[in-house]
């Protein structure tokens, strides 16, 4: 599995992988998000999930 981030697709930046802790739980959620433009992705369960799902999609 690829781990790195392909461009945004919105605005051709570098990207970044976040997470979140959702209602304070230990378990974490992953997305991408653009610091450039603001572009995210929905939340993943992994971040290997998170990354593949972004590198497949299309321009």
């Amino acid at each position: 599995m690829e781990n790195e981030l392909k461009p945004c697709k919105k605005c051709g930046e570098a990207l970044n992988i976040g997470y979140c802790i959702a209602n304070f739980e230990v378990d974490e959620d992953y997305f991408i998000y653009c610091y450039n433009c603001g572009y995210y992705s929905k939340t993943y369960r992994s971040k290997a999930e998170a990354i593949a799902a972004w590198n497949r999609r299309e321009k």
